[in-house]
Parts: structure tokens; sequence; C-alpha cells
């Protein structure tokens, strides 16, 4: 069962993350200025992880491990490995979201202009903190 859509928001970017469904295999990214259709997801629990599935395209938010560096990107039928996610509260009020397959956290690199969200942080600074309503 899913609950209602909800949003992304990144602090060091300090937009929302948005899954531009305009280009083929478009990856998220943290440069959308209001949360409306591509920036919608459902995020819950499935049986050991979090999952996130965009609301408009129904597909699994995927952290492709097989390539450096891949971007996470809306494009998965099905969860497996990639898709599977921990999210952490921080003592600060962030949410950080960290992938099952690599031990990583999903970054926003605010210091590249469109840069896409990755699962390739070892550590929580604020490029990996993000507000996320659930």
């Amino acid at each position: 069962m899913m609950a209602e859509s909800t949003y992304m928001f990144s602090w060091a970017a300090f937009s929302y993350v948005t899954a531009r469904q305009n280009q083929t295999d478009s990856p998220l990214q943290a440069r959308a200025g209001s949360a409306s259709t591509w920036e919608q997801f459902y995020i819950y629990y499935s049986g050991d992880s979090w999952v996130i599935r965009s609301t408009y395209n129904a597909k699994f938010v995927s952290a492709r491990l097989s390539q450096t560096d891949a971007p996470l990107q809306a494009r998965a039928d099905t969860v497996g490995a990639w898709e599977k996610f921990e999210l952490w509260l921080t003592g600060d009020g962030a949410t950080v979201i960290q992938s099952k397959a690599n031990g990583k956290y999903v970054t926003a690199r605010a210091s590249q202009t469109d840069a896409p969200l990755q699962a390739r942080a070892t550590v929580i600074d604020d490029w990996e903190k993000f507000t996320i309503p659930l």
C-alpha cells in the first residue's frame, strides 16, 4: 500500500528533486523551484528497505552501480538491489538517503549546475541532506 505522494527538497541546492520526463533516462536532479508533477514521489517501506517511485512514470528510482558515478534515475520496473534505500534522520531535522547496494549516501552536489543525484558520498554534509515529508 502506498501513501500519498511527497517531495524531496535538497538543503544544499535549495531546490526540489525532479525526475524530468521530457528526456529519455533523465537523471534525478535538485533543480526545481516548486514541487509540481515531476517532483512528486511515493516513498515507502517495502519489506527490508525504503523504495522511491516517481508518481509521473510509476518507475522506481535506481542507483545503477554497474557504472561509475551513475546518476539516480526513475527507470526501474521492479525493485532489485539498486532500488533499495535506507532513510536516516539527522539531529538537525534532515533526512539522508543511503543506497543499500553500496552503502553510500545520495548527494546533490550543489557546486555543479544541474548535477545529478548520485549514491557516492561516504560522509554526511549539507549536500546529502533533504527534507522529505513522510
